[in-house]
C-alpha cells in the first residue's frame, strides 16, 4: 500500500485498524483483502479508525462496505471511527451509507 498507512492495535476481543493517508483505488482493494485476515478467532469487533484519512473514493467506500459484509457473515461487529470534520463522513452522507455502517464519533 503506497498512499495508505495502517497501524493495528488489539485490546481484549477487539482489533482496531488506524489508517492515515488516502483510501483510494489499489490501496482500497489491497485493504479489502487484508482486513478480514487481521481478525483472529477470539476477536468480536473490528474498528476502522478513519480520523487521519485525508480522502477516499467510491473504491475505498466499497472496500469498507464489502469488508463489513464479510465480517458480519462471520458474526463479527464492524465500526467506523470518524470525527465530525472528516471528509469521509461527507462522502458517507452523500452516498447514504451512514445507514449501513455503525459510525462511532471520536472524542
Amino acid at each position: 500500500m503506497n498512499s495508505l498507512n495502517i497501524n493495528i492495535t488489539r485490546k481484549s476481543d477487539e482489533v482496531t485498524v488506524s489508517m492515515t493517508g488516502q483510501l483510494a483505488s489499489m490501496d482500497a482493494i489491497d485493504m479489502k483483502e487484508a482486513l478480514p485476515q487481521l481478525v483472529e478467532a477470539n476477536d468480536k469487533t473490528l474498528n476502522i479508525d478513519l480520523q487521519q484519512v485525508e480522502a477516499t473514493d467510491l473504491t475505498g467506500l466499497n472496500a469498507l462496505f464489502m469488508t463489513k459484509l464479510s465480517l458480519e457473515k462471520m458474526g463479527r461487529k464492524f465500526n467506523l471511527i470518524v470525527n465530525h470534520m472528516n471528509p469521509i463522513l461527507d462522502l458517507l452522507h452523500l452516498t447514504k451509507m451512514t445507514n449501513h455502517f455503525n459510525i462511532v464519533f471520536a472524542a
